[in-house]
């Protein structure tokens, strides 16, 4: 594979992610009103989505995660920053761990 082969499959797969990160986002925002999810679980499902590509390393206090979890609106927030963070360290910072 040349280095233009490569740098289409990186951006095939970011494009890719990047979709199922928007997708995964909406049905998030719709699931949470319902049923919110804790910081941990948001950064693995994100882990799941950009497998291979990125990894989140999260930690926080117990404390802390259960304050977060009872707000769905900053469960919300989370999601987006947690995507937006990956999303712009792949693409920017040819990162694959954050």
């Amino acid at each position: 594979m040349n280095k233009f082969q490569k740098e289409m499959a990186v951006n095939s797969s970011l494009a890719k992610n990047e979709l199922n990160r928007t997708l995964k986002s909406l049905t998030n925002d719709l699931v949470l009103k319902s049923n919110p999810i804790s910081p941990r679980q948001s950064v693995e499902n994100l882990n799941e989505i950009w497998d291979g590509v990125f990894k989140i390393d999260f930690e926080i206090s117990s404390e802390l995660e259960n304050l977060i979890s009872k707000d769905p609106v900053c469960i919300s927030a989370l999601n987006d920053f947690f995507g937006e963070f990956a999303t712009n360290s792949v693409k920017h910072g040819k990162s694959s761990k954050g």
